[in-house]
């Protein structure tokens, strides 16, 4: 189940993220904590070695979307 995502969970997430050349972008782990609770909720779920992250637009009928998964070791995509 999907759980809040928030400032305390930095320090177990951040492994996930190892690897990854961008420090602070929009799917970075910093970023998407700092911005939770601005303009959406943002949710995490990890489960098979992965960490999904979800977010919630505010607002009455707010969109839902599923963000990206991360899988240990975090690996950068191939170029189309």
């Amino acid at each position: 189940m999907f759980k809040p995502l928030g400032p305390g969970d930095y320090g177990r997430l951040k492994p996930y993220f190892e690897g990854q050349g961008y420090q602070l972008c929009p799917y970075s782990l910093a970023s998407m904590i700092i911005w939770a609770g601005c303009v959406h909720d943002a949710f995490v779920l990890e489960e098979g070695g992965c960490a999904w992250f979800a977010e919630h637009e505010h607002g009455e009928g707010g969109r839902r979307r599923l963000l990206l998964p991360v899988c240990r070791p975090f690996r950068m995509p191939a170029p189309a």
